[in-house]
């Protein structure tokens, strides 16, 4: 039997050697396979996504440079097809959402919502640090944690989280401030 003389493809235009008889114009890639099935069956491909280096976003529906969206190396454009403001955006939805929160503590913390959720109720519904009840969205609370290990510690309300980091979870620090607080609390400077 003759050796097979190499040809291009039909579909990509590369040069192959046919390896059965009825492999005539198809060089063994998958991807020129199934163009080649869409063409036999009419089936349209669908319109190229860059066009002019240019995107149109799935979820804004803008039109936007691809420098616009996230560098993908899965997709056939090899960006996503969401520009980077959308992707954001729901980044901060699904965050802000209860299973987004639920993960979040879990992988930071070790925690999950049930265990915030407990811990709050075990605080009477306020902060642990000033006494401030919990507002309709238990959620603008926040939980504190120990920046040295990354333990839960409690749920406090924004801004005695805040204060404590603010002093770098010192209580030297802390006290040093309610000693100034309480010698200057009357008459401005003295």
């Amino acid at each position: 039997m003759p050796k097979p003389v190499p040809r291009p493809c039909r579909i990509c235009g590369e040069m192959f050697s046919p390896q059965i008889k009825h492999s005539v114009t198809l060089c063994p890639k998958d991807a020129c396979r199934r163009a080649d099935y869409r063409l036999k069956k009419g089936i349209v491909s669908p319109p190229p996504v860059i066009v002019d280096g240019r995107r149109r976003c799935n979820r804004c529906g803008e039109t936007k440079s691809v420098d616009e969206f996230p560098k993908r190396n899965n997709r056939r454009s090899g960006v996503q097809s969401q520009c980077k403001s959308c992707c954001a955006a729901q980044l901060r939805e699904y965050n802000a959402s209860p299973e987004g929160r639920s993960v979040r503590y879990m992988r930071e913390y070790g925690v999950d919502v049930v265990w915030f959720k407990d811990t709050l109720d075990r605080q009477g519904g306020c902060c642990a640090c000033c006494g401030t009840p919990a507002p309709d969205d238990i959620f603008e609370m926040v939980l504190d944690h120990d920046h040295e290990t990354g333990v839960a510690r409690g749920i406090l309300c924004r801004l005695c989280n805040v204060g404590i980091g603010s002093f770098r979870d010192d209580p030297d620090r802390l006290r040093a401030a309610a000693k100034y607080l309480r010698n200057n609390s009357k008459g401005g400077a003295r």
